[in-house]
């Protein structure tokens, strides 16, 4: 899989699900250029054309594990922000509803989670 990891490298490691749908434009390319490895038939290069995301995940994976270290999220826990962020709560609350489009005044459940994607 190393025409996989040629081009997961030329699109400086962007998850599989974003890589997915460009892979065939970007192999014709290299085809066109003839910057593929040595080992890239075109047998090769259609069955990487047309992999799925889990697949692609699942041939990189080791690649995966060693470049982020293990871990897969970039988003840690940490309260270094959770004092400063102010949050009403239930007993801040006056229950006077506001006929505007400001909806500061409405209540949060808890704190808020960062997420990251891919």
């Amino acid at each position: 899989m190393a025409l996989l990891r040629a081009c997961w490298e030329l699109t400086a490691g962007i998850c599989s699900k974003r890589l997915t749908p460009f892979l065939p434009e970007l192999l014709d390319r290299l085809v066109a250029c003839a910057a593929l490895p040595d080992e890239a038939t075109p047998a090769v290069i259609a069955r990487v054309a047309q992999m799925s995301p889990a697949s692609i995940d699942r041939a990189l994976q080791a690649e995966l594990a060693q470049r982020l270290g293990g871990t897969r999220g970039t988003t840690k826990p940490g309260t270094l922000l959770k004092g400063q962020v102010p949050i009403k709560t239930f007993a801040d609350w006056t229950g006077r509803f506001q006929a505007s489009w400001n909806w500061t005044w409405w209540p949060t459940a808890g704190p808020v989670e960062l997420a990251s994607s891919c």
